[in-house]
Order: structure tokens, then C-alpha cells, then sequence
């Protein structure tokens, strides 16, 4: 005749077998000791997956008239110079000098050379001038090494 089971055991043909646990894809917490280290790892986490997209991503940089274009989020008289992560599909970038009369674009454009190891001349602002959200374009850049140099700036953030 049939076998009959409870719910934690399998049928089989020799009777009442105890099934095995269900493994489920649940990744490992870490011990914290505070809740502010926590908040930095989940941040930590999140930046790691931003980075994974950014390279799948054809908004952030792109190509287009022979150039290299960058989406910036610019952030004026911020206390760390340089990026400081992703906002939205735009690389959040923090420059010291003051959104008064060009001084924060200025700074940009000088701090993005610097990064990126190109001359003033070859970046320009396309567009975003009296604005945070900014567009850059690169002219002696290519865009796969602007993205792993995005990459590295962005994990280090």
C-alpha cells in the first residue's frame, strides 16, 4: 500500500525518510560591533554593485562626435576634493571651491585633469554651467580607459 509521511519526511519505497534541509541563497552577516560600521558596509556593498553596473551602463560615460563624455553631479565647498560616489547615473564629484563665478567648474575641470591624467585642454564642459548636473567631454581619452579609471576612483570612495 501507500506510505504515508509527516511534512519533514520523504516517501519512499522503504518507508519514512527524514528529507534534507533546504539550503537557501542567504549571504553570510557579519558580526558588527556597531550600527555605524554596518551602515558603512551596507554603503560599501552598494558602491561594489554601482561599480558592476557602471561598466554595463551607457549613460554615465559614452561616446559620441569622437568624444568622451561624462556625467557629473558636482558638489561646490564640499570638505573632500575629489569622488565621492554615485548619484543616480551621474559620478558625484566634490570640488572645495564655491559655486560663485565659475570657481566650482574651474575647480572641476582642474581636478578631473588631475585624476585622469589629461590636460585642461583636452576636457571641456559641454554642458550644465550654471547647474550641478553637469555633462564633461574628454578628447584624448577613450572611453574604456576613462571606466576603469572611474572604477578605481569609485571603489576607493
Amino acid at each position: 500500500g501507500a506510505v504515508f509521511c509527516l511534512s519533514n519526511l520523504d516517501a519512499t519505497e522503504n518507508g519514512c525518510v527524514e528529507k534534507p534541509p533546504v539550503q537557501k541563497n542567504i549571504p553570510p552577516t557579519p558580526n558588527f560591533l556597531n550600527y555605524s560600521r554596518y551602515l558603512k558596509y551596507l554603503q560599501k556593498s552598494a558602491m561594489d554593485q554601482q561599480v558592476k553596473d557602471l561598466s554595463g551602463s551607457t549613460n554615465t560615460v559614452f561616446e559620441k562626435a569622437g568624444r568622451v563624455w561624462l556625467r557629473v553631479v558636482i558638489k561646490p565647498q564640499s570638505r573632500r576634493e575629489g569622488v565621492l560616489g554615485m548619484y543616480g547615473q551621474s559620478v558625484r564629484i566634490g570640488v572645495k571651491a564655491p559655486p560663485v563665478e565659475g570657481r566650482a567648474n574651474e575647480a572641476l575641470i582642474q581636478l578631473l585633469g588631475r585624476l585622469f591624467g589629461c590636460s585642461r585642454a583636452s576636457l571641456s564642459l559641454e554642458q550644465g554651467a550654471s547647474s550641478r548636473n553637469k555633462l564633461v567631454s574628454f578628447a584624448d581619452l577613450d572611453k574604456n580607459r576613462v571606466l576603469s579609471i572611474l572604477e578605481k576612483l569609485l571603489l576607493d570612495a
